[in-house]
């Protein structure tokens, strides 16, 4: 990680903070929200380690919205692992999955979401 992109991500950090000071725990540097918006009409992904598929590319797709300009890579279904606020471990799969790896956030439609216990 370039230091630009460390301070972008640790203003982007703060930001996140800021709009959610009621957090279980603080925000690190290390990690990255996960942004559910009820309004997006699907997910993005920008690690391809999240992904579960190959990907499928795409031609002359540029998003619009929070990560506007960028390019689409592809097309791939997404999980996510997580702890849930009762300690148990949960996947949350996403099917059909926009592929940005310059996004700045992981975006969650959460229309596509299918969540699964795995303690």
């Amino acid at each position: 990680m370039t230091p630009l992109e460390h301070k972008e991500k640790m203003v982007l950090l703060a930001a996140f903070d800021a709009a959610y000071p009621d957090a279980p725990k603080p925000m690190t540097s290390d990690m990255l929200p996960l942004i559910m918006d009820t309004g997006a009409s699907i997910s993005i992904g920008q690690f391809k380690n999240n992904f579960t598929t190959p990907i499928r590319p795409v031609q002359n797709i540029t998003i619009k919205g929070i990560a506007a300009g960028l390019q689409v890579a592809g097309v791939r279904d997404l999980s996510y692992d997580f702890i849930n606020d009762s300690g148990i471990q949960q996947t949350l799969l996403l099917k059909d999955c926009l592929y940005v790896p310059q996004s700045p956030v992981r975006l969650n439609c959460p229309h596509q979401n299918r969540c699964y216990q795995t303690t």
